[in-house]
């Protein structure tokens, strides 16, 4: 499954770029259905920060029909990033923590001036393994597979947004 997501935010390109590379954290309490983002490792070369994040989202938006299934620590993830000053993008991959390859996902964040108005565009591409998840037995797992494809594409496209709309709060916020 691919989605893009553009969205305007109230920041000039650089300063955009700076607060998703440098301050995601400060984020989340702005971004609904995100417990933390915690940076585990960073590395600074040239005009590239290569930075890897331990997400963690909130199980609120998982149908209590898959609860049984769907444990929280299948909701935290890293997220591996290489950030470019020279053109404002992220360049990324999300590795699933707690359970082996249980989807694949990779994408494109970046920030771009359009006018006199700045725009935050994320391109994901992801595919979701339901087979791999414990508890679940392969013929239930083809059968369910689209339904959780598609729950999961909503979580993440929710995320995503949320980062949009995140940055904005925090805008007001940090403007006082």
């Amino acid at each position: 499954m691919k989605f893009e997501i553009q969205d305007p935010i109230p920041f000039d390109a650089e300063e955009a770029f700076l607060i998703l590379r440098d301050e995601m954290g400060a984020l989340v309490p702005f971004m609904d259905g995100t417990e933390s983002i915690i940076v585990v490792n960073r590395e600074e070369e040239g005009d590239e920060v290569k930075l890897k994040n331990h997400w963690h989202a909130s199980m609120d938006k998982i149908p209590s029909a898959l609860r049984a299934f769907i444990k929280p620590e299948m909701l935290s993830w890293y997220d591996h990033v290489t950030w470019t000053s020279a053109d404002y993008t992220g360049r990324w991959t999300l590795e699933a923590i707690g359970s082996d390859k249980l989807f694949s996902c990779h994408g494109e964040t970046s920030v771009k001036q359009e006018g006199e108005q700045t725009v935050l565009a994320i391109e994901v591409s992801f595919e979701v393994y339901p087979e791999k998840v414990p508890g679940i037995p392969k013929f239930l797992a083809k059968k369910i597979s689209g339904q959780v494809e598609k729950l999961i594409g909503e979580i993440l496209s929710s995320s995503m947004r949320q980062m949009a709309q995140g940055m904005s709060a925090y805008a007001q916020h940090k403007r006082g």
